[in-house]
């Protein structure tokens, strides 16, 4: 039986003051302890298994984070880790779009 390895569907994004990082990744069917999620260095990686999907991914965080202040929860399906930047996080520079 061949297995179905896919990558999940990630949202990144600031809070409203850009101090800490959300993340949510959909995982349907999965159930809370089939998940492995695991930051590493500059990202994180992710392994979750439903009856018929494995769920596999490694991504690069935005801007250094504190994984010790991570919080994790899973409800309906969606993975939201919420973590706080090291540091306060700048705006940027807004680019024009014609």
């Amino acid at each position: 039986m061949t297995e179905n390895v896919i990558a999940p569907d990630v949202y990144m994004f600031n809070d409203e003051n850009c101090q800490t990082l959300n993340i949510q990744i959909d995982l349907p069917g999965v159930n809370r302890e089939d998940i492995e999620f695991r930051f590493l260095g500059d990202g994180f990686y992710l392994v979750a298994s439903s009856a018929d999907i494995t769920y596999k991914g490694a991504y690069a965080l935005p801007a250094p984070v504190d994984v010790k202040k991570a919080i994790g929860e899973y409800l309906n399906d969606l993975l939201i880790i919420n973590v706080p930047y090291k540091k306060d996080v700048k705006m940027g520079v807004r680019l024009k779009i014609d």
